[in-house]
């Protein structure tokens, strides 16, 4: 049985369907991971055949109640065109290994230690 649970909350880093979104609040500094589904998630942009897709997000951790906004956009094959986010900024696979493998003690940003 804990075998299970505990499989059940491995994620991998990419599967069939779908990829790993890493941001870091602006405000608590924490860094979530969000599994952005490619069938549910995204919106096709339709010109006489789907040109591309596009992403609205909006991911909320556990330190703190802040709203990080994310905007994508990609192209037929799903590859990124643009991205924007509000209150909070892009964070990669290694940063967020790192945030948990420190539990999470990272200052703020704009914090003086």
């Amino acid at each position: 049985m804990i075998r299970r649970l505990l499989r059940k909350q491995e994620r991998p880093e990419h599967d069939e369907g779908a990829f790993m979104l890493y941001v870091r609040c602006g405000h608590c500094g924490e860094i979530v991971r969000a599994r952005i589904d490619l069938g549910w998630d995204l919106a096709q942009q339709l010109d006489d055949g789907t040109t591309g897709y596009t992403l609205s997000k909006e991911i909320v951790g556990s330190s703190c109640n802040r709203i990080i906004t994310v905007q994508m956009t990609f192209d037929r094959d799903y590859r990124v065109t643009a991205q924007e986010i509000e209150d909070g900024e892009f964070a990669t696979r290694d940063e967020f290994d790192a945030y948990q493998a420190g539990q999470g003690r990272f200052r703020r940003p704009g914090r003086r230690a």
